[in-house]
C-alpha cells in the first residue's frame, strides 16, 4: 500500500478498467517510471497534463490488445499476483 491507503499495482496483477464507455480485464506486464516529457509517452494530445511525472504500467488486455502507459489510478486490482 502507498501512503494514501491504496495498494500499488505490480507485475502479474489482474486488473479491471471499468468506465461507462469501456470495460476490460487485463494483466500488468511491466511497471514504468514517471513520464517527464512528451518524448517519454507520445504526443501530448493523447494524454492529460496531470500524467506528467506520474508512474504508469503496461497492460496486456484479455482482448489481446497491449497498452504501454496506463495510469494505475484508473485500474482496479481484481486478483493480486503472488
Amino acid at each position: 500500500m502507498d501512503g494514501c491507503g491504496e495498494r500499488r499495482v505490480k507485475v502479474g496483477d489482474l486488473v479491471k478498467y471499468d468506465v461507462p464507455a469501456s470495460k476490460s480485464v487485463g494483466m500488468i506486464v511491466a511497471e514504468l517510471p514517471a513520464a517527464l516529457t512528451e518524448r517519454d509517452f507520445g504526443p501530448m494530445g493523447e494524454w492529460d497534463d496531470a500524467l506528467l511525472g506520474t508512474a504508469a504500467v503496461s497492460v496486456l488486455w484479455c482482448t489481446g490488445d497491449f497498452t504501454e502507459r496506463v495510469p494505475p489510478r484508473t485500474l482496479e486490482v481484481i486478483s493480486e499476483s503472488r
